[in-house]
């Protein structure tokens, strides 16, 4: 996905309309930087990930009241952080 983003490789036409909305999008922030983060990382991306494709209809980031995700926000925000294992 971070090639694609960057447009390093040619994109699947099924994903081709997401990835135009990606590039509408950056072009219009002042500053975008590109890169992958591991899941450890990043378990707020990794739980709405996940969250995501187990729901079937539409869906509002307004509806969601997980206790999970405010704990991994607020783990966030004190700075705490895992160590990737097997790494």
């Amino acid at each position: 996905m971070i090639d694609a983003v960057k447009k390093e490789i040619e994109v699947p036409w099924i994903i081709k309309n997401v990835m135009q909305d990606i590039w509408t999008l950056i072009q219009q922030a002042q500053h975008v930087q590109v890169t992958h983060i591991y899941r450890e990382a990043n378990l707020a991306a990794d739980w709405l990930s996940k969250f995501g494709h187990s729901i079937a209809n539409t869906w509002s980031y307004t509806e969601c009241d997980s206790l999970i995700l405010r704990e991994i926000v607020q783990d966030d925000r004190i700075g705490y952080t895992l160590v990737r294992r097997g790494a």
